[in-house]
């Protein structure tokens, strides 16, 4: 991630920082800072719901990223393990008496990545749907595992996503919006590359170091 730096004149220094996850840490997402790269994984695997617990945890983590002295030159989010970068925000959180509270959680997460003036990158492998689709797509970059799946399903639960039928329009233009937001298919990370809602495709064992580069 050293390459990944804005050029906006900031010190090019660095805290020999490492943060471990301990008792006194968020439970449900590990934060670790190496050099002038912070990783905020999405601990709840194998899906790596996205919950209201999760999602409070994360704006609390990306807020304070805006509030360091010296910044991470890029802040990379991940999902832990294999299976899934995230599937999404809970089902139950889509409860009416739910909602509401996780509508505002998700939004101010959403709000931390674009406020931060690190480089936000998403590193995506399996599943990435719902919530965790616009989780990525509000990230500067998204390079993802050949293996990646991308979808917007929220249409078959009778509802719309909501950053994704606000920003998608200006990322791939409003036909391709509208039809990853009404007609909730599933992409590969090839041809979610091609539309221009990812970055770029890597092999699946390449991931990390592409990410890293």
């Amino acid at each position: 991630t050293q390459h990944t730096a804005r050029a906006d004149g900031r010190p090019s220094g660095h805290p020999p920082l490492v943060r471990k996850r301990t008792m006194a840490t968020p439970e449900k997402i590990h934060v670790e800072r190496k050099g002038p790269a912070l990783t905020v994984t999405l601990a709840a695997p194998p899906l790596n719901i996205l919950d209201i617990q999760m999602l409070r945890e994360l704006a609390d983590a990306l807020e304070r990223v805006a509030g360091e002295a010296d910044p991470p030159h890029a802040v990379v989010i991940r999902g832990d393990g294999e299976k899934a970068f995230s599937a999404g925000a809970s089902v139950p959180d889509h409860l009416p008496e739910r909602v509401s509270v996780m509508l505002a959680a998700f939004h101010r997460a959403i709000r931390a990545v674009w406020a931060m003036p690190s480089v936000a990158i998403a590193s995506v492998r399996g599943h990435c749907v719902g919530g965790g689709l616009e989780l990525a797509a509000a990230c500067d970059l998204v390079i993802a595992a050949e293996s990646a799946t991308f979808s917007q399903p929220e249409i078959a639960l009778g509802c719309f996503p909501p950053v994704a039928s606000a920003y998608y329009p200006s990322l791939v233009g409003a036909k391709r919006a509208a039809e990853i937001v009404l007609l909730g298919g599933r992409m590969t990370a090839h041809e979610a590359r091609a539309i221009g809602l990812i970055n770029s495709v890597v092999p699946e064992g390449e991931l990390d170091g592409a990410v890293a580069r």
